[in-house]
């Protein structure tokens, strides 16, 4: 997944709400970069005071990667997971096979920005994810939710987020809609929060966006001293259903 300027934003975002620091490993390698230091300066700029982009001494066109990002947001260490070698990943697997082989409870953070729809077993992937992050450790996903037909095996609604996460006890910390605009060759975002529980079922039914634009999921979990992976959720309206007709 190439490392553009969104990705850059929505990290530098997220780091600051939710003072995110430590060891980060991005599930799937971001590149090739496609920004400079200039457009970093301005992006990170806009969610406060990162220090060391100060003592950075690099040239506004030098290209950004996604190693250097992460130290220009604080972080301390950066590395990859990615079954091709092609991509140059430091840890090597197929995130369709578990229990990862090293790096167990190694990182702070954890970042899935667009790599699980091309996994065809999830609850696999989503079993590695777990293993690979330490207790309080953070988990983002960035995926795809609708209109992106054929560009991996799945899109995933918002309840499929918190549904799983909240049947496997981890501190849900946000979920937001993103709308992608590409109207005239340009990238247009926005976003707003999302909570699958706040609403009747089905509240975005044939309800999104203005032809040819797209909608990602971004989801934020932290894992707790009493956090699994394989519990498997009910979807939450049916659970509702079977509560009531219960009582």
């Amino acid at each position: 997944m190439p490392l553009g300027p969104y990705a850059c934003d929505l990290l530098a975002r997220l780091t600051k709400d939710h003072l995110l620091k430590g060891r980060i490993g991005f599930l799937g390698r971001l590149w090739p970069s496609q920004v400079t230091f200039g457009q970093v300066k301005t992006l990170l700029s806009k969610h406060g005071s990162f220090p060391n982009i100060a003592t950075a001494g690099y040239a506004d066109d030098r290209i950004i990667n996604d190693k250097r990002l992460t130290g220009l947001l604080g972080f301390s260490e950066c590395l990859a997971i990615d079954f091709d070698r092609s991509e140059e990943a430091e840890i090597e697997q197929d995130l369709n096979v578990t229990p990862p082989a090293s790096h167990i409870g190694y990182f702070d953070v954890l970042y899935n920005n667009g790599t699980m729809e091309h996994i065809f077993h999830v609850p696999n992937f989503l079993e590695n994810a777990f293993h690979y992050l330490k207790n309080d450790g953070v988990i983002i996903h960035s995926s795809p939710m609708n209109n992106v037909p054929e560009h991996g095996f799945y899109q995933f609604s918002p309840t499929f987020f918190f549904d799983y996460y909240e049947a496997n006890v981890f501190e849900i910390l946000e979920c937001s809609i993103v709308e992608h605009d590409f109207t005239n060759g340009q990238h247009r975002h926005r976003h707003w929060s999302f909570n699958s529980y706040d609403h009747q079922p089905d509240p975005l039914y044939a309800k999104l966006g203005a032809p040819g634009n797209s909608h990602d999921v971004v989801f934020v979990a932290r894992r707790r001293g009493a956090s699994t992976s394989n519990t498997i959720p009910t979807q939450f309206r049916y659970r509702r259903n079977t509560v009531s007709a219960a009582g």
